[in-house]
Order: C-alpha cells, then sequence, then structure tokens
C-alpha cells in the first residue's frame, strides 16, 4: 500500500490525516490543518480557478514537510450532498429499484437530477417485506473540481466521501467490540453543529445546523435533547420503542471539559470526547506531541476518510 492522505474539506479549514505505509503497518504520521487563501465561500469555491488554488496550497504545504502527495481521499461536509435511506418492497427487481431511487431524489433535490452523481450502498434497517439503500448524492461539478485538484497534484484519488460517513469509520475503529446500539455523534464547528446518529455503528440519518462557537450551552442542551426526542420518536414509529441514545460523542475544536460536564448534568445519557487515535497504530513522532492526548477529536473526518482505503 502507498503512504496515503485523507483531506476533509470544511467552511473552516483543510484538515489532514498522512498515513504511512511500513510492511503491513498503515501508521498514522502526522495530521493537522492547512487554512483556506482566502475565506471559504460556498457560492465562489467549486471553480476552476480555485482548483488551482486549491491544489497550489496543498502542494506547497506537503512540499514544506517532504510529504509525496500519491493517494489521496477527500471528504466533504454534508450540507454540500444529499444522504438518503431509501426504501423499497424487497421483490422489486432492479430497473425497479433504481426507477424508485431516481423518482425520489428527483423530488428531493433542488437541482436537476441530471446534475448529480450518486452511489448507492446496502442499509441494514430493513423491515419485513422492504430493503432499503442508503444513496449519496454529489453535484457533478463538485466531484470535477476535485479530480481537477487530483490531477494537478498528479497523484491518485482513492476516495470521495462525505464527513458523516467517514466519521462513522472512525467511530467503528475507535469503538471496536464496544459499540451500543445507538449512538449521536455531535461535532461542534465554528459556524455550524452536525448531529449524526449512528445505529449499531452505521450511519442512520444526520441533521446540519447552524449554530456558532457563540451559541449559549442552554442553546446546545435543548438542540441535542430535540435531536434525540426525534431519533427516538422515528424508531418508535417502526415499531421499536424499546431503542433509545446510549452515548454522545462529541468531537471539533475546542471542546472543553467543562462544556462536556455541563453537558452531562443536563442529560441522563454517557457524554464523551471521541478519541481519535484509540485502535490506531500512531507513529513514535506523533505519539510525542501533545496532539496526540488533547485537541484530537476535531480530525475525525480525515481520519476517517483515510482509513476507507
Amino acid at each position: 500500500m502507498k503512504n496515503h492522505i485523507g483531506l476533509a474539506f470544511s467552511s473552516e479549514q483543510i484538515y489532514y490525516a498522512y498515513f504511512r505505509s511500513d510492511a503491513d503497518a498503515f501508521i498514522l504520521e502526522k495530521v493537522g490543518t492547512i487554512p483556506y487563501h482566502n475565506k471559504y465561500n460556498e457560492k465562489t469555491f467549486f471553480n476552476s480557478e480555485n482548483a488551482g488554488r486549491t491544489a497550489d496550497l496543498i502542494n506547497d504545504y506537503f512540499s514544506s514537510q517532504n510529504i509525496t502527495l500519491e493517494d489521496l481521499s477527500f471528504s466533504i461536509e454534508s450540507n454540500l450532498t444529499l444522504l438518503k435511506r431509501v426504501t423499497f418492497p424487497a421483490n422489486l427487481d432492479e430497473p425497479g429499484k433504481t426507477e424508485h431511487i431516481n423518482w425520489d431524489l428527483a423530488e428531493t433535490l433542488i437541482l436537476p437530477l441530471d446534475q448529480y452523481v450518486y452511489f448507492r450502498s446496502p442499509n441494514k434497517y430493513a423491515f419485513t417485506g422492504f430493503e432499503e439503500e442508503l444513496v449519496v448524492a454529489i453535484q457533478k461539478k463538485i466531484i470535477a473540481f476535485f479530480r481537477q485538484i487530483v490531477q494537478l497534484l498528479d497523484a491518485h484519488l482513492v476516495t470521495l466521501g462525505v464527513h458523516q460517513l467517514a466519521a462513522e469509520l472512525l467511530v467503528k475503529n475507535a469503538l471496536e467490540n464496544q459499540i451500543e446500539n445507538l449512538i449521536i455523534l455531535v461535532k461542534i464547528a465554528a459556524n455550524h453543529t452536525e448531529s449524526t446518529f449512528l445505529w449499531n455503528g452505521t450511519y442512520f440519518t444526520s441533521h446540519y445546523d447552524f449554530m456558532s462557537h457563540d451559541t449559549g450551552l442552554s442553546a446546545y442542551i435543548e438542540l441535542i435533547k430535540s435531536k434525540i426526542s426525534y431519533i427516538e420518536s422515528l424508531f418508535e414509529h417502526y415499531k421499536q420503542p424499546n431503542i433509545l441514545v446510549d452515548r454522545i460523542l462529541f468531537y471539533g475544536d475546542n471542546i472543553e471539559d467543562s462544556f462536556l460536564e455541563k453537558i452531562q448534568k443536563n442529560m441522563s445519557i454517557p457524554v464523551d470526547r471521541i478519541n481519535t487515535m484509540q485502535n490506531l497504530t500512531v507513529s513514535e513522532t506523533l505519539q510525542n506531541t501533545q496532539i496526540a492526548d488533547e485537541g484530537n477529536s476535531q480530525f475525525v473526518e480525515c481520519i476517517g476518510i483515510a482509513l476507507d482505503v
């Protein structure tokens, strides 16, 4: 396996995780952030000119770190994509499934369906007589943007995914053999909050809310409680009334212990910060830096997407 880099593009900056191959081992050598050359603007970010600037930014940074760009994986924020669980009768043939998914997406997406690329994966939350698939739709212009970056970097794109699915991979790895039934994974960023529900360690649903670091603690608590109430009522709707949230895991920048303690006092559910380095082979260099112990929860998506190889 070649050296591999996971890049998570957020509205604040680019997060990266650099893994190197050593015989049969896949070792996390370095994690960090790359500031954008200009303030992020979704309306102007995904154009050809900015692809060139972004490629130069990435290339210059890793050149300064003496890291060769070989295999890359990219993860993007959920507000740039659509993740949808689509249910249909179990006896439906493949053309019928495709037609049903196309109809469902056409009713949901803002732009015409032909402006998107989507991929499907089986979903295990099927009910008697039905099947379900997770469908991820991404605009073609976004796909083209990242392909252009990879071409300019003369690298190989292994995976293009979404933050929630990258986080799912990381959680499965970090909580190996101890995954509870229903977990809520809360990301607190500078200008938004993402809450993702994992059922038996696998993506179930997520929400994107525009809340900043300046938002009061009580607002976060009410937000989390409303999400939990919604998801538990959803399971009850599907006649599984005993399914309750087992744990809340937080990640993101500047999450202090005092914040988690205050959240815990207001919740009847265990609250913790996810440890992204758990169950990973970490280089001695990285072990000797504070990042291995403090603040590492901000690197969930870039590590998760790099593990998807």
